[in-house]
Order: structure tokens, then sequence, then C-alpha cells
């Protein structure tokens, strides 16, 4: 299998991804989890050979990305060779895509409060990835990046 490209965009009760051929910039499949950490957790993946929509309690996060990890299977699993994650607030630290290290996570974690919904989540799985798969670089991509490149006059 070609090389993968594993995203994740965590809000504060869904997760939505899509793993992406790193060559071909083709899209193998992609998914949203919605209702985290209620009864009625529910996801959606989408792949070329079938479609899958099921209700699973999923009570956190980390549980969920389990499901989503156990859906893609072991030889997708294996072709991923780096994961993205949208981050919706950088603060002023960071300024572009950052390769996520523990120093870097800390930093992200001191942030929360500039998006309590959104970014605690972030790096709860940021955490959760760097941990599982230590070889495989995790690169947060920051809203807040893309914004402090638009010119004062689009303000």
């Amino acid at each position: 299998m070609a090389e993968t490209i594993f995203i994740l965009n965590c809000g504060s009760s869904s997760i939505k991804y899509a793993v992406f051929d790193a060559h071909a910039k083709q899209r193998h499949c992609h998914g949203l989890i919605e209702n985290i950490g209620t009864p009625n957790a529910h996801i959606s993946h989408v792949d070329s050979t079938h479609v899958i929509g099921d209700s699973i309690g999923m009570h956190t996060h980390e549980s969920a990305l389990e499901t989503v990890l156990d859906i893609l299977g072991n030889k997708l699993i294996r072709s991923i060779r780096l994961i993205g994650h949208r981050v919706v607030h950088g603060g002023s630290v960071f300024s572009q895509a950052t390769l996520m290290d523990n120093k870097s996570i800390q930093a992200l974690q001191a942030l929360n409060i500039l998006a309590p919904l959104h970014n605690p989540v972030s790096t709860k799985v940021i955490q959760h990835l760097t941990r599982k798969w230590p070889k495989k670089p995790n690169i947060a991509l920051f809203d807040t990046a893309f914004h402090i490149t638009i010119p004062k006059y689009a303000h």
C-alpha cells in the first residue's frame, strides 16, 4: 500500500477524519464521529468498498479515535506516514505548522483557555497518538496561523 496521511479535525464532541494517499493526492476514506460523550454517539465512515453507519458508545475522544483505528485496519494504519491535526488556537506561540513533541504539546496545553471547547480535545488526541505511535510525526496546523497571514486591509 502507498504511503498515506491521516488527517484529524477534533471538535468539542466530534472527530472528522480522512486518510489520503501521500503521492497520488487521492482520498482513501473519510468519516465523522458525532456526539462523543453522549449515549447518541454515532460514527459514519466511507471508503471505496462500503459505508459504515453505527451508533457506538464512545465516551471520550480517545475511545472514539480507537474505534476509527479499528475500522481503518492494520494494513492502512501501517501505511500512515504522517498525522495532521487541525487545531483552533495557537495563540502567539504557534504561527505555522508545527511538529508536535512533548515541549510543543505542553505549550499547546497552556493555550487551552483560548479555545476551551476545542484545544483541550485536540491536545488529548495529539498526546494519544504521539504515545501510541511515537515514530509517526504529528503535525498541528492552527487556524490562528492562517488568520495572521490575512493582510491588515482585509480585516
